[in-house]
C-alpha cells in the first residue's frame, strides 16, 4: 500500500497487486472498499486542496480525476514516468518529472529543474546550471532576476506566507534565504494590517526601500499618520524612515507617482508630532527636526525656531542637554555656515553662540560679531543688523521701518537693494507711505513705465507728476478722466491732447488720434482722415455725417474699395500660379524620390537632374565631394542664414523653391484674413454712401478668392505628409550627421525638422463679413 490520503472522512490508499487499485478504508469499522481498479500502474495519488478532487497519475503519464462512481476523467497527460513530484498552488497542479521538466497543469513551465517549491502562487526552483528563479504559476512571468546558488543545492521547504526558504547545501548543512519577492509580500500584508512597526523593522532588516510604506497605498497611509506614529514609537526608526524618503516612486509599487511626496509626508509628520503630549513630543522631537530638514528646501530656520520654543519650556537642568542633543542631530543634515546663519535668524544670540561653539569655527570669527550685536540696545535695530549679516534684505527693512529715526538708513537700503515693491508693503500703514510711493514712482518714471509711475504719484498725492506721466503714456482717455477730476481747464486739457495726438500720429496709432481729435473738437476733415487711415470706416462715415458733408469721405471709400478690388484680382491670380507651381515642384521631387527608391539613381545621379530648365540642382555640387556623406546644411549659423535666404527666393528651379512657395502662399492667407476683417466695416460703409454695385463686386471678388483659398488649403498643407511634401531638397531631408541615409523601404526621413513654412496658416472662416443685401 502507498499514497495514503484523507478524503471525505475516509482514508484512500493505493493497493499494488496484479492491478493497482484505489481502496477506501473506514477507520471506525475497518471496512475496506475497492473504489477504482486500473489496468495501468498508478504511481501517484493526492487530493486537490481547492476542490477535494482525487487525482491519479499512471506510469503512462496520464493524470486523471477520480469521480464519485469510481470512474476516471482525464485531466492532462505528461511524458511516461515511474514517479512524479507533485505540488499544488490552489487549483494549479505543478509536476516535476525525473527528466527535470517542470509542468504546470500539463503545460511545460521550465526545463532542467533540479528541485522546486511552491509559495502561494509563486514557484521557486533551482535549475541544473545552478540558478535560483521565481516565476508566477498564474501568469508564467519571471518575478525578479535569477541568482546563482552553490552546485548541488536543493530546495527543502518554504513558508507559504512567510519569507524563509530553506536550502540544503552539498555538504548537508541547511541554509535559509529570504527572496526579495517574499519579503515584499509580507511587508505589504503588514502595511494592510497597519502593523507599521514590524513593516519598518522588516524593511530595515532586509534593506528594502522604506518608500514602499508610502507608495503601496498612498491615500491610506496619509490618512493613517496618527496610527503610524502610535504604532512606531521608536524615534530612531522613524528618523531612518524620514531620511529614506524621496519623491520617486518605490520600485516595488506600480501606482501613480505622488506629487511633492516628501514635503507632504514631512509636513504631516511634523504637524502630528507637535500635537502630541509634552513628554511624547520631547521624545519624538528629533523626528520633527529630521522631517523639517528633509523637506525641500530644508527648513533649517523653522527647525531652530521650534527647537528654541521646546527648550524654552524645559527647566534649566534639562534645557542645555536637549539643546546640545538636538543641535548635534541637526549638524548631520546642515553644514556649519548654513546652520550659523539659521541660528542668527532666530535672533537668539545665546542659541547662536551654542551653535557656533559646537562647530569647528574659530572663536575669533564669531565672538567679536556676537559681542558687537549684544551691545546694540534697540531690539529692532539689533534684528536689522542680524538680517543684514544674513543678507535677508526684506526682513531687515521690516525691522528698520519700526524705527522712525532710521528713515535715511531705510531709504538707502531700499535704493541699494531695489526693495521698492517690498517697501510698499512694509510701509503700508506708516506715515512714510507717501514718501515711499514718491520714491518708487520716480524710479518707474526714469524707466519709462509711465502708467505705473502715474499710479504711485497718485498715491503720493503729486497730481502734476501723475498727469505728466499719463501724458507720456499717451493714454488720452485716462488723461481726460484724471484732468477733469483734478479740475484742469479745458484749454489745458485740449493743449495736452493736441500734443499727444501729434506723437500718436508719428507712431501710426490713427484710431487713437481720431478719438483724441474728436475730444478737442478738431476739424472734421482731420478726424475723417485719421479714422480712414485706421481702417475704421463706420466711424469715418459717422464723422462725415456729423459734419453733414459725405463728400469728405466718399472719394476715400471708393478709392479704397477699387484699390482692394484690383489687389484681390492680382493676389488671386498670383495665388493660383503659386499653387500650380508648388504641385509641379512636388511632382518633380516625387519622380526623383522614386528613382532613388527603385535604385535607378543614387546621390551622384542628381548631377543630371534639373528642377526647371534654367537651374540645375545644388544637389550635384554636394555629391561631387563624396558619394554618400555630405556636410550638414545646418551645421553653422552662416549656413542657416544661406538657407533662409534661399527660402525667400521664388526663382524657378531653386533647391528651396517649395519652401519659398509655401511662405508666399502663407502670406496670401494672412493678407486675405486682414482683408475680410476690413470688410466688416468697409462693405457697410459703401452701402451707406449708396455704392451698392461697387460693394457687391468687391464682395463677390473676395468671396471667390476666399473659396479658392479654402479649398486649396488641404493640397498645399496636407494633413498626411509624404516625403515629397516635405520642403527642401531630398539630400537635405535624408542627411543625418552629414551622411545621406535613404531608408530601404523609401519611407519618411529618420528626423524631420518642423520648419516655419510647414505650419499651415488658419483661414478665418468664423468671421461674418459678407452682407446679405449684396448677394
Amino acid at each position: 500500500m502507498s499514497h495514503v490520503v484523507w478524503h471525505d472522512d475516509k482514508l484512500l490508499a493505493l493497493a499494488h497487486c496484479e492491478k493497482d487499485r484505489v481502496i477506501k478504508i473506514d477507520v471506525e469499522s475497518g471496512v475496506v472498499t475497492i473504489v477504482h481498479e486500473s489496468s495501468k500502474p498508478i504511481v501517484w495519488m493526492e487530493v486537490e486542496p481547492s476542490s477535494s478532487i482525487v487525482l491519479l497519475a499512471t506510469t503512462h503519464g496520464m493524470f486523471e480525476e477520480l469521480t464519485k462512481d469510481g470512474e476516471t476523467r482525464r485531466r492532462f497527460q505528461l511524458p511516461p514516468s515511474e514517479s512524479y513530484d507533485v505540488k499544488f498552488a490552489n487549483d494549479v497542479v505543478i509536476i516535476l518529472t525525473p527528466d527535470h521538466d517542470l509542468f504546470v497543469n500539463g503545460r511545460l513551465f521550465a526545463g532542467s529543474v533540479s528541485s522546486y517549491l511552491i509559495s502561494d502562487d509563486v514557484c521557486i526552483y533551482i535549475t541544473l546550471n545552478n540558478k535560483l528563479r521565481l516565476m508566477s504559476v498564474i501568469t508564467y512571468e519571471n518575478l525578479g532576476p535569477e541568482r546563482s546558488v552553490e552546485l548541488g543545492s536543493n530546495l527543502i521547504a518554504c513558508n507559504c506566507h512567510g519569507v524563509n526558504v530553506i536550502m540544503q547545501m552539498p555538504r548537508g548543512n541547511l541554509e535559509t534565504i529570504h527572496p526579495r519577492l517574499f519579503v515584499i509580500r509580507v511587508i505589504k500584508q503588514l502595511i494592510d494590517d497597519q502593523n507599521y512597526l514590524e513593516a519598518l523593522r522588516s524593511m530595515k532588516k532586509h534593506r528594502i526601500d522604506m518608500n514602499l510604506i508610502v507608495d503601496y497605498k498612498p491615500d491610506a497611509f496619509m490618512n493613517s499618520i496618527p496610527m503610524f506614529l502610535q504604532s512606531v514609537a521608536d524615534p530612531d526608526l522613524l528618523i531612518i524612515f524620514v531620511a529614506a524618503l524621496k519623491d520617486d516612486r518605490s520600485q516595488y509599487c506600480d501606482g501613480a507617482v505622488i506629487s511633492d511626496k516628501v514635503n507632504k509626508i514631512t509636513e504631516l509628520l511634523v504637524k502630528e508630532i507637535l500635537s502630541l503630549a509634552r513628554d511624547r513630543r520631547i521624545r519624538m522631537f528629533a523626528v520633527v527636526l529630521s522631517a523639517l530638514l528633509k523637506s525641500s528646501p530644508p527648513q533649517v530656520e523653522e527647525a531652530l525656531r521650534l527647537m528654541k520654543r521646546e527648550t524654552d519650556e524645559l527647566n534649566e537642568d534639562e534645557r542645555d542637554g536637549y539643546t546640545r542633543k538636538w543641535l548635534h542631530h541637526i549638524r548631520f543634515f546642515v553644514n556649519e555656515t548654513t546652520l550659523f546663519n539659521a541660528a542668527l535668524s532666530t535672533y537668539d544670540l545665546s542659541l547662536t553662540l551654542q551653535v557656533a561653539e559646537m562647530s569647528n569655527r574659530d572663536p575669533k570669527e564669531y565672538l567679536p560679531l556676537l559681542n558687537e550685536l549684544q551691545k546694540v540696545e534697540l531690539d529692532d535695530y539689533r534684528k536689522f543688523r542680524i538680517d543684514m549679516i544674513r543678507e535677508d534684505w526684506k526682513s531687515a527693512l521690516a525691522h528698520l521701518s519700526r524705527l522712525d529715526d532710521k528713515w535715511d538708513e531705510a531709504v538707502a537700503l531700499i535704493c541699494e537693494k531695489q526693495l521698492y515693491s517690498a517697501a510698499l508693503i512694509v510701509y503700508r500703514n506708516s506715515s512714510r507711505y507717501k514718501d515711499i510711493c514718491a520714491i518708487y514712482a520716480k524710479v518707474l518714471e526714469s524707466n519709462a513705465l509711465w502708467d505705473e509711475a502715474a499710479v504711485l504719484y497718485n498715491k503720493a498725492g503729486d497730481n502734476e507728476k501723475e498727469l505728466y506721466c499719463i501724458e507720456l503714456s499717451r493714454n488720452f482717455e485716462r488723461y481726460v478722466s484724471r484732468a477733469r477730476i483734478l479740475r484742469r481747464s479745458d484749454e489745458v486739457i485740449n493743449a495736452t491732447l493736441m500734443k499727444m495726438a501729434t506723437v500718436l500720429k508719428a507712431s501710426g496709432r490713427w484710431g487713437e488720434v481720431a478719438k483724441t481729435l474728436e475730444i478737442v473738437k478738431a476739424p472734421a476733415a482731420s478726424i475723417i482722415e485719421a479714422y480712414s487711415k485706421a481702417g475704421q470706416w463706420l466711424n469715418t462715415i459717422d464723422a462725415a455725417e456729423r459734419s453733414e458733408d459725405l463728400s469728405l469721405v466718399r472719394d476715400v471709400l471708393i478709392g479704397r474699395a477699387k484699390g482692394l478690388f484690383e489687389d484681390v484680382g492680382a493676389k488671386s491670380e498670383e495665388f493660383h500660379r503659386y499653387t500650380k507651381r508648388l504641385a509641379l515642384v512636388r511632382y518633380i521631387k516625387k519622380e526623383n524620390f522614386m528613382r532613388i527608391k527603385d535604385g535607378i539613381e543614387c546621390g551622384k545621379d542628381f548631377e543630371e537632374v534639373d528642377m526647371m530648365s534654367e537651374a540645375s540642382s545644388i544637389y550635384s555640387g554636394m555629391t561631387r565631394k563624396t558619394g554618400q556623406s555630405r556636410a550638414s546644411t545646418t551645421a553653422t549659423v552662416r549656413k542657416r542664414k544661406q538657407i533662409d535666404r534661399k527660402k525667400q527666393s521664388l526663382k524657378e528651379g531653386g533647391e528651396y523653391e517649395d519652401s519659398a512657395l509655401l511662405n508666399a502662399l502663407a502670406a496670401h492667407y494672412h493678407w486675405l484674413n486682414n482683408v475680410i476683417a476690413e470688410m466688416v466695416e468697409l462693405l457697410p460703409s459703401l452701402v451707406r454712401i449708396d455704392e451698392l454695385s461697387l460693394a457687391s463686386s468687391l464682395q463677390r471678388s473676395i468671396q471667390k478668392f476666399f473659396t479658392d483659398a479654402n479649398s486649396s488649403h488641404p493640397q498645399i498643407w496636407p494633413n498626411k505628409l509624404r516625403p515629397w511634401d516635405l520642403p527642401g531638397p531630398l539630400y537635405a531631408l535624408y542627411t543625418v550627421d552629414g551622411i545621406f541615409t535613404f531608408p530601404k523601404d523609401g519611407g519618411m526621413p529618420e528626423v524631420v525638422t518642423l520648419e516655419n513654412e510647414m505650419i499651415a496658416p488658419v483661414l478665418n472662416t468664423s468671421l461674418r463679413w459678407k452682407l446679405q443685401i449684396l448677394e
